[in-house]
């Protein structure tokens, strides 16, 4: 029982309570700018230059999965997307707002925990989306392969925009939000595959509930950035928690 309880409160940072859905993207756009605006610090960026990349970075994922899907993207679909990280954009300019967000520890988890939680979010969004649209195969009953490069690509796709960048990132191997990208994707197909989630209820007959495993893989992926601040996790380079120089 308390398990199944703990697993229904987390269901608020999944996001079922649309009223938080607006606390969530805006953290989530303010990590965004601040981001971008740390990575233009040195050659410096132009208002009209910084909102353009910050929105084609931040909605990167929710652009690429509904063009591989056939459907309109995030950026003419949802009408807060946009104006929201514009104005999260002008935040970021105020040197107050990235003194607590960024160098502040306590600014830097609520900052993280909102990006991830939206980004998982919009994970689950583009997943859905590919499932929705494709059709499965004959020898499979569900759609598998396209709803997690889809789920993947939500998470992710925003560090290869613009496409210019091409497949920079992927030089250094895969980093935090790759890893996490990929686990949270295969765990929602596993959570969601009719043959395998009862495997999933019998180990834990709370998973029953989609909801519940969805909120739990959320927590994880929230989580887990904060946890390794204290103990050291092999999660690879994660661009909110820059690494810590080695002093001799």
């Amino acid at each position: 029982m308390g398990l199944r309880t703990c697993y229904n409160a987390l269901s608020c940072a999944a996001l079922t309570d649309a009223r938080l859905w607006y606390a969530f993207i805006f953290g989530y756009c303010l990590a965004v700018s601040l981001l971008v605006r740390k990575a233009n610090k040195e050659k410096g960026i132009n208002f009209y230059k910084g909102a353009a990349l910050s929105c084609l970075m931040g909605y990167g994922g929710g652009t690429l999965c509904p063009i591989l899907c056939g459907i309109p993207g995030v950026l003419v679909q949802n009408e807060v997307a946009v104006p929201m990280m514009v104005f999260a954009w002008s935040l970021s300019s105020l040197g107050a707002v990235e003194a607590f967000l960024l160098r502040n520890p306590i600014g830097l988890a609520i900052l993280s925990t909102t990006f991830e939680v939206f980004r998982c979010q919009v994970m689950m969004g583009c997943a859905a989306m590919a499932v929705a649209n494709l059709q499965p195969p004959k020898s499979y009953p569900v759609a598998t392969v396209g709803p997690l490069i889809c789920g993947m690509l939500g998470g992710i796709g925003g560090g290869f925009m613009p496409l210019s960048v091409g497949l920079e990132p992927l030089n250094n191997g895969p980093n935090w939000r790759i890893s996490s990208a990929f686990c949270f994707s295969v765990w929602m197909r596993v959570l969601m595959d009719p043959n395998t989630q009862p495997y999933l209820v019998a180990l834990e007959p709370g998973l029953a509930d989609a909801t519940a495993g969805r909120a739990l893989g959320v927590a994880v992926v929230a989580m887990l950035p904060l946890l390794a601040t204290i103990v050291p996790l092999p999660l690879g380079m994660n661009p909110l928690f820059p690494a810590k120089v080695k002093t001799a």
